[in-house]
């Protein structure tokens, strides 16, 4: 390979090397275990939505790192859906967890969230509760699709 003068220039190799003690035993492990459409969503001030049940494939355990998906719609002005995610530790939580707040920058009392009850994220708990909340009466009334739980620890 030549260079911008001509000379021959080096190749580069990387390696990458497992932090942590040890190597990555394993990957991204699905743990969802349900084949249906479940929804976690409410209306518009509504206060809170109805808790669903998303089982999972085994109980959790403490070593766990746990990602949840969704797709999210009703939630603008405009005809779109939104992919959203986030993370958290089994046993690791006194209340209940938000995994989503969505709240009115000028008025906080408008305000849509999504969230899972403090009881199932404790270990070994081997399903998950997860409801929707909007309240004000310029919120939307999100509907939030669950499309995957995942342990991404990699142990």
């Amino acid at each position: 390979m030549l260079n911008r003068v001509g000379a021959t220039a080096k190749a580069v190799t990387t390696q990458w090397t497992a932090l942590g003690g040890g190597s990555v035993t394993k990957g991204t492990e699905n743990l969802r275990n349900w084949s249906d459409a479940r929804y976690a969503m409410v209306n518009s001030d509504a206060g809170e939505g109805d808790s669903q049940s998303f089982p999972l494939t085994r109980a959790l355990k403490a070593t766990d790192v746990i990602l949840i998906t969704w797709r999210k719609s009703r939630a603008s002005s405009a005809d779109c859906e939104m992919a959203g995610q986030s993370i958290f530790h089994p046993g690791a939580y006194s209340y209940d967890v938000a995994l989503e707040l969505v709240e009115e920058f000028q008025d906080s009392s408008n305000y849509y969230w999504l969230f899972l009850s403090q009881s199932t994220t404790e270990v070994p708990s081997a399903s998950l509760d997860i409801h929707a909340v909007s309240y004000g009466a310029n919120t939307y009334g999100p509907a939030y699709l669950i499309t995957g739980v995942y342990n991404i620890s990699g142990i």
